[in-house]
């Protein structure tokens, strides 16, 4: 098992587990159903606990402490410094059943380890102040995605849709289908709705196909997944904004091509783009389907 006392050092060599194990380790220790005998407003810095693998969504290559950027960390020891306590917002924890975990915070506890570091502190005697999240597993990661948006170091492209992708993983149930909505989990992990559908659409092919012999789904990266589900070709994913320019560029074209046609007779456009590829066709259906909650049947080949 890992020691989750503070560390003054990043070193990947201490992260023995794959996501999987870990996310799997987390569900044991909350069916042991232990529950904190209180909700604490201060602890020792040395009972916090750090699950990289869980909770922490930022990429961790090419990052300080914790998965921090240094630049942040020092801005907020300067903060620490200025305050009549040296101490700053609460730290948002959680209790897995077996120890308190951050889920907000990183750089704050960063922060701190650097503080008593340089004071000559120790972790068992430095108490900071702390926030108790209640809540579910599934709550607490999406509460670990979502605070990252409000924070002056917010998560990049990369590590929003790894996120999203471990979200969706969790979601997944054994017989296919999903504990919450697709428009739910959107809003949950700040991703579109049709994102979620295409994550979807890729764990369940990479989870039908047992094409990972040892991993899981959920240690892919979201770009790794989505090559795994198409076959082991290389497909972009483009951002939000990319997929706009590139949606406007692809109307301006038909616009330039068919005018108003298509508008007064969609039967022959559909009819159309099934002669084009009867693939897009029925993809472009089952999107429609799925997202105004439609039956979709099994596509013949």
């Amino acid at each position: 098992m890992r020691d989750n006392t503070p560390i003054d050092h990043f070193d990947f060599d201490e992260i023995s587990e794959t996501k999987d194990e870990a996310f799997e380790r987390i569900k044991r220790e909350l069916s042991s159903g232990i529950t904190p005998l209180r909700k604490p407003r201060k602890l020792p810095l040395s009972e916090l606990a750090i699950e990289y693998q869980v909770f922490q969504q930022r990429e961790l290559a090419g990052r300080d402490l914790a998965g921090t950027v240094t630049y942040h960390v020092d801005n907020l020891l300067r903060n620490l410094r200025a305050e009549t306590d040296c101490r700053l917002d609460p730290i948002i924890i959680w209790f897995t059943g077996r120890r308190w975990t951050i889920l907000d915070g990183h750089h704050r506890y960063a922060a701190y380890l650097r503080y008593i570091g340089e004071e000559g502190e120790t972790a068992d005697n430095f108490y900071v102040p702390v926030k108790v999240f209640m809540g579910t597993f599934e709550d607490a990661f999406d509460l670990s995605l979502s605070a990252n948006k409000k924070i002056s170091e917010p998560l990049t492209a990369s590590e929003r849709s790894n996120a999203a992708w471990r979200r969706v993983c969790l979601d997944a149930l054994e017989d296919n289908s999903w504990q919450i909505s697709k428009k739910e989990l959107a809003k949950r992990v700040t991703v579109s709705e049709a994102q979620v559908a295409k994550m979807r659409s890729a764990y369940l092919k990479i989870s039908n196909a047992n094409i990972l012999f040892n991993s899981k789904p959920i240690d892919l990266t979201w770009t790794e997944a989505l090559e795994f589900a198409n076959g082991g070709r290389v497909v972009r994913d483009f951002t939000p904004d990319e997929q706009e320019i590139k949606a406007i560029d692809i109307a301006k074209r038909m616009g330039a091509t068919f005018g108003k046609s298509l508008v007064s007779d969609p039967e022959t456009f559909l009819l159309g783009l099934d002669r084009y590829s009867s693939q897009l066709h029925n993809q472009i259906i089952e999107r429609i389907l799925n997202d105004h909650g439609g039956f979709v049947e099994e596509w013949e080949d």
